[in-house]
Formats: structure tokens, sequence, C-alpha cells
């Protein structure tokens, strides 16, 4: 399985993209396992900036982080699970290559 991971930021401009090793996917999808199911499945839609970070298989399946909340999207479904102190988001975050993402944006995820 090849993963890759990413944040988004911008309109019109590509987001920053970065492969991820299978030790540190198969650490975030034990996170995943162990978080709580979140009532709602809707996403926030911020209008600009920062929307959360994403892990993506290549088997099609996304997981994105944003503000306490993990949505995994598989076969046209989605579903949310709680991110407690936002361990899922900070993770993905810090696996990103020095210097790739913005220095404020893994500040506020290590702020939590």
């Amino acid at each position: 399985m090849a993963w890759t991971a990413g944040a988004y930021l911008f309109s019109g401009r590509p987001d920053p993209r970065w492969p991820v090793s299978s030790l540190v996917a198969d650490s975030l999808l034990t996170l995943w396992n162990r978080m709580p199911p979140r009532p709602g499945q809707e996403r926030p839609a911020p209008a600009l900036g920062y929307r959360g970070c994403f892990l993506r298989g290549d088997d099609g399946r996304e997981w994105v982080a944003f503000r306490g909340t993990v949505w995994l999207t598989a076969d046209d479904s989605t579903e949310a699970r709680i991110d407690a102190g936002r361990m899922f988001e900070r993770f993905l975050a810090r696996s990103a290559p020095t210097g790739l993402l913005p220095p404020e944006l893994v500040d506020r995820a290590e702020e939590g």
C-alpha cells in the first residue's frame, strides 16, 4: 500500500503533499481504530486557510483530520470519529518533511 499525506492550505495553488511510510500509516490507523464515533458526519467548510491534514491510501480511502474530528471517506461513505487532543492531526502534521508546512500550522497542531 502506498500512502500520501498532505494539508489543505491553499485556494488556487497545489496543497503540500508528502509520502508517508507504512510505519507512520500503521500508527495513524491504530489511532483511528481507538477513536470513539462522533455523532453527525458533516465536515465544516472554512472559507479560506487551513482546512485540515489528510492521509490517503492508494486504495481510495482518505482520512481528514480537522478541529478534533477525523473523517474517513471510502466507497462513497463517510464516518467521523473524535480525535481527542487532536492526536491524529498532530501526528500527521509532524510527519511532514521539515519546512514543507508553514511553522504556524505545525505550532497550532502541537498546541492541540
